[in-house]
């Protein structure tokens, strides 16, 4: 196995059991009108992600972990976890026509989150995150919205959070109640007083003011943010059920549900990359480059030497994933290496090859912003030298020897019959 390292260069940095369902239920009183969800409910028509959760959660959590079946989309699954602590009997799950049908579609195909997340009366935190999106320009949010419509109100809590991190696994929302890890971005906070009463939505709610929306919708909703959204790069949305003083024994906390949702992507710089080679004797184990190195002279027999790849985010969204191909190694010298370079930052790759003859290879690296389904992939081609190459086998060490001195060299061993020469690379 060739020797590998990596030198950071730059600044880097389904349907619910009988026994959920008993879960998936309001406190008190339930007066749900029982019509059939309004028909004016269409996904908006240049979305790129939606979601109507006809299928959300199969099996009950386990602590934290939150199982969902929604499908794929853009290469990857939405995610929940549920923060509260202790962690209740519930976190995200298929909604409950008991309590309200849905806005779409058949009447439990939304996603809810209620009071029975925690136990006793504690701080409620429970995340859905969508599959990576594009922020930037022209990107749209919309969703529909509501709570239960019951006698007695325990005030309800949901913000939508966005992260810009370019995780290659799962996103990071914290571990405790008031955690937000990467999500950092607060777009949109719902009754943050935790406030009683309803809030009015005649014709649906865009952009509202410091993107706050003062009481909790008691009946389906639609949200619309173009507004506070990141102006760019690759990440997620969250859903977070944010509630203090929750739970069964809390004054707050009760049944909401999410609905429709769709994300219109924005546009943004495209991913681009430089990419420079350069070659050097071979310094063992020493992670270390040269900052330039065009060509080596070796001993008759060839010689150890570095490959050094060295690769700089010059587009205006992080890559994530990384794969080098160099015909001088038989293999990548990266496959699908998962490596966040955000963007201006750069990344050095050293590769270690015995040569035994003159070579002059290009090299290929290719950069993605999405761990599958790459929507954003940037090339760049380098070769060392340019235009020339890379000294072998026919060099002589005794290469510094002057034309004139080496031709005596040769009259005085005449029959052995060595030849040595210098060619100028």
């Amino acid at each position: 196995m060739r020797p590998l390292s990596l030198i950071i260069a730059g600044s880097l940095t389904a349907l619910l059991s009988g026994s959920v369902l008993a879960q998936a239920i309001a406190r008190g009183p339930v007066s749900p009108d029982g019509s059939a969800p309004a028909p004016s409910s269409q996904f908006l028509p240049d979305a790129t992600l939606t979601e109507g959760f006809t299928t959300v959660a199969a099996v009950p959590p386990a602590g934290s972990t939150c199982t969902l079946t929604i499908p794929a989309s853009l290469g990857s699954n939405w995610f929940a976890r549920n923060n509260s602590v202790p962690a209740g009997t519930t976190c995200w799950f298929q909604g409950n026509a008991g309590v309200f049908p849905a806005q779409a579609g058949d009447p439990t195909s939304y996603a809810g989150s209620n009071f029975n997340a925690t136990t006793g009366a504690n701080t409620l935190s429970t995340w859905l995150v969508t599959p990576r999106v594009q922020f930037g320009a022209g990107a749209v949010l919309e969703f529909w919205v509501r709570k239960g419509a019951v006698a007695t109100d325990f005030p309800d809590r949901l913000q939508v959070r966005a992260s810009t991190a370019a995780d290659t696994g799962t996103p990071d929302v914290g571990t405790a109640a008031l955690d937000v890890g990467t999500f950092t971005t607060l777009v949109l906070d719902i009754n943050p007083t935790l406030t009683a009463g309803d809030q009015a939505c005649v014709g649906g709610i865009t952009n509202p003011a410091d993107g706050v929306i003062n009481r909790f919708p008691r009946d389906w909703c639609r949200v619309r943010i173009t507004t506070g959204l990141p102006a760019g790069g690759i990440g997620r949305l969250a859903f977070r059920y944010f509630v203090t003083s929750g739970g069964p024994a809390g004054a707050n906390s009760d049944f909401i549900g999410v609905d429709t949702f769709s994300f219109v992507e924005g546009s943004s710089t495209p991913p681009s990359l430089s990419l420079s080679k350069r070659v050097q004797l071979s310094t063992g184990s020493t992670n270390t480059c040269a900052p330039s190195g065009t060509s080596v002279t070796l001993p008759f027999g060839g010689g150890a030497v570095d490959y050094c790849y060295t690769a700089t985010n010059t587009g205006g969204t992080p890559l994530i994933t990384h794969t080098l191909v160099d015909p001088a190694f038989s293999a990548p010298v990266l496959d699908n290496f998962a490596f966040n370079l955000i963007q201006a930052a750069s990344v050095t790759v050293r590769a270690t090859k015995t040569v035994t003859a003159t070579e002059a290879t290009g090299a290929t690296w290719t950069a993605c912003n999405q761990v599958t389904n790459c929507v954003g992939a940037a090339v760049a081609v380098a070769t060392v030298p340019p235009g020339r190459i890379v000294a072998g086998v026919a060099e002589v060490a005794a290469n510094a020897f002057s034309t004139w001195s080496l031709g005596l060299m040769l009259l005085a061993i005449g029959s052995i019959g060595m030849l040595a020469f210098r060619r100028q690379a």
